[in-house]
């Protein structure tokens, strides 16, 4: 790979509240994304006050955060008790793309599949 250096990374399926894989989402839930950056101690007090005023929160995170995202469900459902749950495993592709330094050789495209996590969290029976 010496001879190549890194492009652009192109996300056919980034993360986002619009396309969650979970088909009984009410209207007004919350969202939190977990990132690798994500700290899951700051965050179990934002989900817990998102379900007491939404009844519903969905977190989501892909590649090394589906850990972070699971340990957040055990903590809120620790918090707030009778909790219904519903869990998707997914993934998602991205395509990196990988540029010759050298003039007789082909880009290269590395098709990469993350896994990825979304978690329902509900104070109703879903």
């Amino acid at each position: 790979m010496e001879k190549y250096e890194k492009g652009r990374v192109e996300d056919t399926c980034p993360l986002t509240a619009a396309n969650i894989p979970i088909s009984v989402l009410p209207q007004d839930y919350g969202w939190i994304l977990l990132t690798d950056q994500s700290k899951v101690t700051k965050l179990i007090n934002p989900a817990v006050c998102s379900i007491k005023s939404e009844e519903t929160l969905v977190l989501a995170g892909s590649g090394a955060s589906t850990k972070k995202v699971s340990t957040l469900a055990d903590y809120v459902k620790r918090e707030l008790k009778n909790l219904y749950e519903i869990r998707k495993i997914g993934a998602r592709e991205i395509h990196e793309y990988w540029i010759p330094t050298e003039e007789d050789l082909d880009t290269l495209v590395v098709q990469r599949s993350i896994p990825t996590l979304h978690i329902l969290l509900s104070t109703n029976k879903i």
